[in-house]
């Protein structure tokens, strides 16, 4: 799948099942920035692994129209530095995604600096916006990791 994906392709109340691992170019792309400044020697003996599982799902809001749900489960396992010896080692995410899609021309009335989540219904979902009736789930995917990593990771 693409990371862009067009709103009109997205059926009305119908959930889109989500199941992207390593053979995603641009989810593959995310794990090496993960673990850029590290030589493809350093990471023979360690391993990698991305993958998202869940559903996109778009829907129609009274005072929001169009949005797009992003519901699953990202796994990430990235090649990094022990913050204390500096040896290589491998770390682990396990991140739920809530993440919610609005237009953009909405973008003034809901973003602020301070809350960058939107409650819909009775969930709590991190808010993006799509352009153009694109939108992109690289962005979304790449945030959730780079917000989430450990920035000081420790070998055990």
């Amino acid at each position: 799948m693409d990371n862009i994906v067009s709103l009109p392709k997205l059926k009305l109340g119908q959930e889109e099942t989500l199941s992207l691992d390593l053979n995603t170019p641009w989810l593959m792309s995310i794990l090496h920035e993960l673990s850029s400044g590290l030589s493809s020697e350093d990471s023979k003996e360690l391993n990698l692994d991305i993958n998202f599982n869940g559903e996109l799902i778009r829907d129609k809001d009274n005072s929001l129209g169009d949005i797009v749900k992003l519901l699953g489960s990202l796994n990430v396992t990235y090649i990094t530095q022990c913050a204390q010896s500096g040896e290589l080692m491998n770390d682990d995410l396990n991140l739920d995604v809530q993440a919610i899609f609005i237009d953009n021309i909405l973008s003034d009335n809901y973003e602020d600096d301070e809350n960058m989540t939107l409650f819909v219904g009775n969930m709590e979902y991190e808010l993006y916006f799509y352009e153009n009736n694109k939108l992109d789930l690289a962005q979304v995917l790449h945030e959730y990791i780079f917000l989430n990593k450990n920035p000081y990771p420790k070998k055990v």
